[in-house]
């Protein structure tokens, strides 16, 4: 992951609690779900901490979240923000993972996520919701 100072957000983040739906191709122990005959991945369910146009912050559950689905920028995510008026589609990779404390693991992780493909119908939705923040 890349911590450096040329990698700090370039828009304001807003706080905000929404319900975050990640979703990824990658299953446990690398074996799919099989479901109807369909293998299924990972899904995590969490809450927004901050959001802006470019990315969010978010926090998992410990029970669900293991460090190593976050560790790689290269994997992608479909996340889905629940936004008051609408449910916006976002494709997403990690910035970074972190547990909330070191000493009580299971307070959970916070994830940070930079978004890299949207519609502009989703984006939209997003713009006019930061607005209102």
């Amino acid at each position: 992951m890349k911590t450096l100072a040329s990698e700090r957000r370039h828009r304001l983040r807003r706080q905000a609690e929404l319900g975050v739906h990640l979703l990824t191709s990658m299953a446990l122990l690398d074996v799919g779900v099989v479901e109807n005959g369909e293998s299924r991945g990972l899904s995590f369910l969490g809450t927004t901490r901050d959001i802006s146009v470019e990315g969010l912050c978010l926090v998992l559950p410990s029970v669900r979240v293991d460090e190593r689905y976050f560790a790689d920028e290269i994997r992608q995510f479909d996340v889905v923000l629940n936004l008051p008026t609408a449910s916006v589609r976002v494709q997403a990779s990690p910035v970074y993972c972190r547990r909330l404390a070191e000493r009580e693991p299971e307070e959970g992780y916070l994830i940070g996520m930079r978004f890299l493909e949207m519609s502009e119908h989703e984006r939209a939705h997003l713009v006019t919701y930061l607005c209102k923040l």
